[in-house]
């Protein structure tokens, strides 16, 4: 199942039915470049598990991709998810 995550500017995330945050992701972007900082990642311990950071990564690449510019993975998950798997290739700093 695939959830729908909130976009605010420099965020994506997931909130519960009581409106508490389940999920983000925070990236930073930059003016004069085509380039997002991915800073953090974070799931709330008791929905952790269940595939919540890589759908929020996922989604992220694909707004990076519609916005046709590059993530830089800062925070550990991004930069293990980009060495991992290749379907980043296409969105990720070289």
């Amino acid at each position: 199942m695939q959830n729908q995550f909130v976009h605010e500017p420099g965020r994506l995330f997931l909130e519960n039915d009581a409106h508490q945050v389940v999920g983000e992701i925070l990236y930073t972007e930059h003016v004069d470049t085509k380039v997002w900082d991915v800073t953090h990642t974070f799931v709330d311990p008791d929905f952790r598990g269940q595939g919540i950071a890589a759908q929020l990564l996922d989604a992220l690449a694909e707004l990076a991709r519609q916005e046709n510019v590059k993530l830089k993975p800062l925070c550990v998950y991004v930069k293990t998810a980009f060495m991992r798997e290749s379907k980043y290739d296409d969105v990720k700093t070289h």
